[in-house]
């Protein structure tokens, strides 16, 4: 019979020695102890195997569950348990990294371009045509002239190339009318021109496509629109 395997030198070895060797935090005496005692090693290895059993079975079993961790990332949770979850999240690594993944994924796209310029030309002031029947840019060589409040908008068309001026009604000649403006596609998709209005108040835009648009101006903290802008190409 094989006699029992029994350390070689007990005396090297203290109560907690092994399981400081099994989580990486044992001096160099018990590291060269456990390399020449196959005792010893034999005894990590079972403190391994217990370890990842319990692992296994207790793993986070103190957090919130998943479900309570969506729930709070949604602010879902009734007051009181809103404050318990925020509680243990901030002292609790792992929870931290889940919500803040959580909140990651939920957190909405930035809006596109043509959707915040949309909502611009929601709450833009509209200018309308001086006469009746110039809201539409059709084919070369077309003007139009458009006013809001104390602003003045000239369009003209020639070539694929909307020019167009910017001014106050009232105001000198030297104000500065420094903006931008965008020519917004009627439809989902589509390019969006865009271009630089000077300080007198110039601008041109090149147009790609033919289609129904609408022009937003952004001249200082103001912005102005004229809507149904169509544009059709002469062939």
């Amino acid at each position: 019979m094989n006699e029992p395997m029994v350390c070689i030198n007990p005396d090297e070895i203290a109560e907690g020695d092994l399981t400081a060797y099994l989580y990486g935090d044992a001096t160099p005496q018990v590291r060269a102890h456990v390399a020449r005692c196959a005792f010893c090693a034999a005894q990590v290895e079972q403190l391994r195997l217990v370890d990842a059993h319990l692992i296994a079975q207790y793993y986070r079993a103190a957090c919130p569950t998943a479900e309570t961790l969506a729930a709070f990332v949604f602010d879902r949770l009734p007051p009181v348990e809103k404050l318990r979850v925020a509680a243990h999240v901030r002292t609790c690594d792992l929870c931290a990294a889940e919500v803040a993944q959580g909140r990651a994924f939920a957190a909405p796209e930035p809006p596109t371009l043509l959707e915040r310029l949309r909502e611009a030309l929601a709450l833009a002031l509209v200018a309308r045509p001086v006469m009746a029947g110039v809201a539409s840019v059709r084919g070369a060589d077309w003007q139009g002239r458009f006013e809001v409040a104390d602003l003045v908008i000239t369009l003209a068309l020639h070539n694929r190339r909307l020019t167009g001026r910017v001014r106050h009604r009232d105001a000198p000649p030297e104000s500065d009318l420094s903006g931008q403006v965008w020519l917004v596609p009627d439809g989902a998709a589509g390019d969006i021109p865009q271009a630089a209005v000077d300080a007198r108040g110039y601008f041109e835009l090149t147009v790609s496509a033919p289609g129904g648009y609408a022009l937003l101006l952004r001249i200082g903290d103001q912005d102005v629109s004229v809507e149904t802008v169509t544009i059709e190409f002469q062939h």
